[in-house]
C-alpha cells in the first residue's frame, strides 16, 4: 500500500475512532444540552473563531434547514454591532477547542447582561469559556488526524458530527417532515418534488395553446409552430377542452389523406385527451406522461375550462427528475 494511501486511511481511523468514542459517551449530560435547546424560546446563536467558526457556521445552517431558528454570529463582529441580534431568550451556543479562545471570552459579560444563557461545546476541560457557560459539552478527542496533532481535523469533525446529532433529534422531537423540509428549501431537489405545481410552468397564453373546432390546419400549424409545444388544445366557444392535436396527429393525417389542408381541428384532434388540474405537481405530472407516453398536459379548471398546456421539456428543465424522494 502507498504511503498516502495508508495516511489517508490513519486519518480516517483516527476521526473515526472519535466518532465512535462519542457516541459511547452520549449521556445525561447531551440529553440535557439537547433538552435547553429545545425549551429556547428564541433563537440558537452559534459562535466561534477559526476553523471552529467555520463549523459554527455549518452546525447553524444545518438547524436552520431542519426547522429549529438558528443564526451564525461571528465574535469579532459581534463587538462591533452584531451582538444587537442577541436576545434575552435567544441561547448562544460557543465552540471552541481549547475553551479559551479570547473573542469569545470578551462575549461573555455582553451575553449576561442581554440575559441570554450560554452553552459549549468544547475539547478540553476546566476551560475559562466552562467556567462561565450555562452547561458545556466536552467531546473526547485523542488527538487530531494531522501528523503534528496541530490542525483541527478531529476537533472538527467530532464537534460537526455533535452538531449533526442534536440538528437532527430537534428536528425528530418537533415532527419535522419532509414537506417542511421542502418549504424551507424550495429551490432544490426535493422541494420541488414537494412544491412545485404544473401551473408555475404552463404555457398559459391562450392564443398560443389552442384553436377552435372549425380552425384549419394551416391555422393548426402557425399556432404550434408559435407556441413550440409540438401540440395545440382544441376548445369550444366557451373555451371548454374538447380535443388535442399534436404533431404526430397532423402526420398520421396527412398520411389518409392528401387533402389535408380540408380538413378541420374536429376532425384530426384526439378526443378526450388525458388532461390535469394545475394544481398537480410537476413530479407527478413527470410520471404520468412517462406513464401515458404523452409529451404535453391540458390543464384544466373544474368546468374542463382550458388554463394552459404544460411540456415534458419544461417539467425536465424544471429540474424535475420523477425519482421518488
Amino acid at each position: 500500500m502507498p504511503d498516502e494511501q495508508k495516511r489517508m486511511k490513519e486519518v480516517l481511523q483516527i476521526e473515526y475512532r472519535a466518532i465512535q468514542a462519542l457516541e459511547e459517551s452520549l449521556g445525561d449530560r447531551h440529553l440535557q444540552f439537547l433538552d435547553m435547546c429545545k425549551d429556547c424560546q428564541g433563537k440558537l446563536i452559534l459562535t466561534g473563531m477559526g476553523k471552529s467558526g467555520h463549523v459554527a457556521r455549518k452546525i447553524s445552517a444545518t438547524l436552520a434547514s431542519l426547522g429549529t431558528p438558528s443564526v451564525f454570529m461571528h465574535p469579532a463582529e459581534a463587538a462591533h454591532g452584531d451582538l444587537g441580534m442577541v436576545e434575552a431568550k435567544d441561547i448562544v451556543i460557543m465552540i471552541s477547542k481549547s475553551g479559551e479562545t479570547d473573542e469569545l471570552i470578551q462575549l461573555v459579560n455582553s451575553c449576561k447582561t442581554i440575559g441570554c444563557q450560554m452553552l459549549g461545546i468544547f475539547c478540553d476541560e476546566n476551560s475559562t469559556l466552562e467556567k462561565y457557560c450555562d452547561l458545556t459539552v466536552v467531546l473526547p478527542i485523542e488527538r487530531e488526524a494531522c501528523v503534528n496533532n496541530l490542525a483541527p481535523t478531529t476537533s472538527t469533525t467530532l464537534t460537526m458530527a455533535f452538531g449533526d446529532a442534536i440538528a437532527v433529534a430537534l428536528a425528530e422531537m418537533r415532527g419535522f417532515k419532509k414537506q417542511d423540509f421542502a418549504l424551507f428549501h424550495p429551490k432544490g431537489t426535493l422541494g420541488k418534488q414537494l412544491l412545485l405545481t404544473v401551473e408555475h410552468l404552463a404555457n398559459r397564453e391562450y392564443a398560443e395553446i389552442a384553436v377552435g373546432e372549425n380552425d384549419s390546419v394551416k391555422e393548426i400549424l402557425w399556432t404550434i409552430t408559435k407556441n413550440r409545444l409540438g401540440a395545440v388544445a382544441v376548445t369550444d366557444e366557451n373555451r371548454k377542452l374538447k380535443g388535442l392535436i399534436t404533431d404526430g396527429d397532423i402526420r398520421r393525417a396527412l398520411e389518409k389523406n392528401e387533402h389535408i389542408y380540408a380538413l378541420s381541428a374536429r376532425e384530426i384532434m384526439t378526443k378526450e385527451p388525458t388532461y390535469v388540474n394545475s394544481d398537480m405537481l410537476a413530479v407527478e405530472a413527470f410520471r404520468l406522461m412517462q406513464e401515458r407516453k404523452i409529451s404535453v398536459l391540458p390543464l384544466v379548471d373544474e368546468s374542463q375550462i382550458l388554463t394552459g398546456i404544460v411540456s415534458f421539456h419544461d417539467i425536465v428543465q424544471s429540474g424535475i427528475t420523477g425519482e421518488k424522494k
